[in-house]
């Protein structure tokens, strides 16, 4: 799936999705965790916060909690899933699944037999999403999501670089899932900066695709994406050189594996945030220590994050990766 050729005949190029398509405009599939008109973070450590919701309307960049408990049970950052239509929060001190449908804000619990994990990573392509890295686990399982039937399993590898791996920061390629940093207790020191990759469409073990910079956040830090082949890993805590939280923001290219400094900074350092994020900018919600932060950076380089207020209002530890539709 994915592949795609070049006809000389009718001058038109094909997409193989199970069948060989025709592409249009309309037919050029889209990745879908980027918001349009809305994103999202879902529960928080925070018990007045923990089962509820946090919608952004991204043209005014408004951020409004709802009024009523959305989650079947307290989520303390839960792991996330969507496709077209809905997205999943998963586990987050809890066994439960609940599906977010985007059309009617609907919530449903779907699913009470997840892995019991909390504080770890996703990554997420159309038709699955995976969880790995998780404070609770503390393995180098990679769990996966499959929404057409709203179970989860075992995915077909592991993290190969440590058998230990709790606080990662998850980013979503095309193709891949990215591991971006993470706490090792099996090695000295006990946080990395490796970054892996594992294949969405032929399941096996994680590969090497860098390093992270020395000015990175080596756990706890949250992950998002660009619409051209980069991803970010924003905040989290540096235990190798500062031994404190920081306010990198960390740029990955997913073709080479390079990673450096963004050259941009969050406005306050921290740790466990959440980071929804459109197609041109992220979001950075919530801390570990600011509980409040609301920013949100361009994409492109060379711009300032810009401080629009402290009003997140969902309290500290919520999902990972942020969901939009």
């Amino acid at each position: 799936n994915g592949e795609m050729y070049f006809n000389t005949t009718d001058s038109a190029l094909y997409i193989y999705d199970g069948a060989w398509k025709k592409v249009t405009q309309s037919a050029v599939p889209s990745w879908k965790q980027a918001g349009e008109t809305y994103c999202y973070t879902y529960g928080s450590n925070a018990s007045d916060h923990s089962q509820k919701t946090q919608k952004i309307t991204i043209a005014t960049d408004a951020i409004a909690e709802s009024g009523s408990n959305t989650l079947s049970q307290t989520r303390y950052s839960p792991f996330t899933g969507k496709s077209e239509t809905v997205g999943y929060i998963i586990s987050g001190a809890s066994d439960y699944m609940d599906k977010h449908t985007f059309a009617s804000d609907a919530y449903a619990a779907v699913n009470n037999a997840t892995e019991y994990d909390k504080r770890g990573a996703s990554a997420m392509n159309d038709t699955n999403c995976y969880q790995f890295g998780g404070s609770d686990v503390n393995s180098n399982t990679i769990k996966k999501v499959t929404y057409s039937s709203e179970a989860q399993s075992a995915y077909g590898g592991t993290i190969s670089d440590h058998s230990n791996n709790k606080y990662a920061c998850g980013i979503s390629s095309d193709t891949h899932g990215i591991i971006a940093g993470r706490f090792v207790s099996s090695s000295s020191p006990t946080r990395t900066r490796n970054i892996h990759k594992f294949s969405f469409a032929s399941e096996g073990n994680t590969t090497s695709l860098g390093t992270m910079s020395t000015s990175s956040g080596q756990q706890l830090a949250a992950g998002s994406r660009s619409n051209d082949g980069r991803g970010f890993s924003a905040g989290g805590y540096d235990a190798i050189t500062a031994n404190a939280a920081t306010a990198n923001i960390e740029q990955i290219t997913f073709a080479s594996g390079a990673s450096a400094n963004f050259g941009n900074t969050l406005t306050t350092a921290d740790q466990a945030m959440a980071t929804p994020f459109t197609a041109s900018v992220s979001y950075v919600c919530a801390g570990n220590t600011t509980n409040t932060t609301f920013d949100k950076f361009s994409h492109s380089s060379g711009t300032s994050t810009v401080d629009i207020g402290t009003n997140f209002t969902g309290d500290s530890y919520p999902s990972n990766a942020g969901l939009g539709s």
